[in-house]
């Protein structure tokens, strides 16, 4: 449809997905994850942290968002490293697709443990004037969907279900939440912004890694 006001809101929302196939990388990302995870929270217990709106509380892992870099951390792994390029090969598609030129870029990462009964809650990433990209990725098959609502109306929403190695970038201002995971197990993804590294400010004390170096 078209606008038919002066007044009528207009989007072009763009939104990339794919997915990471090597399975045996995908269960060493998971199992390092759950294993760390409780040493992180652990770690960073006494900060003044909050769950960036996902409603898990400030006690998840997802809390210390600010305090860490997922793929920082892991940079001697292979399995991390090898996402990793995966990730900055998608990004280039992503801006091929649209005829837009690459930028050199750091990336933050962490990862979100959702349990039995929990959901994400609607949020965003930033919409700050110099907002750039996300991504979310997910660790295995979960009965949930990533829900994508439109920035004018919340209402109308775009939903992508979560399968393993199911990857999507989206840009950083776009509001998304999930639905409830239901199943006996830990729904596992880990998230990332990209930020254009000559326009964007390195958050204060926190880690980052390049992007898009390849």
């Amino acid at each position: 449809m078209r606008p038919e006001t002066p007044f009528t809101p207009e989007w072009n929302i763009h939104l990339w997905t794919t997915q990471y196939t090597n399975l045996e990388n995908l269960k060493i990302i998971r199992d390092w994850i759950t294993t760390n995870g409780p040493i992180i929270i652990e770690k960073y217990k006494n900060e003044n942290k909050n769950d960036g709106g996902t409603g898990l509380g400030d006690k998840s892992l997802t809390a210390t968002f600010r305090y860490f870099d997922l793929f920082y951390e892991t940079s001697n792994i292979d399995a991390f490293l090898d996402l990793k390029k995966f990730l900055e090969s998608e990004y280039r598609k992503f801006c091929k697709e649209l005829k837009i030129k690459t930028e050199k870029c750091f990336v933050n990462s962490w990862a979100n443990i959702a349990h039995t009964g929990q959901k994400i809650e609607k949020h965003n990433h930033g919409a700050t004037h110099y907002a750039y990209l996300s991504g979310n990725m997910h660790l295995d098959n979960y009965d949930t969907q990533t829900i994508y609502h439109n920035p004018f109306d919340h209402n109308v929403q775009y939903a992508v279900p979560n399968i393993e190695g199911g990857i999507t970038l989206f840009p950083s201002y776009l509001y998304h939440s999930s639905t409830t995971h239901k199943e006996d197990n830990d729904r596992v993804s880990l998230a990332f912004d990209i930020l254009v590294e000559t326009i964007s400010p390195k958050p204060e004390g926190r880690l980052c890694t390049d992007f898009n170096n390849i």
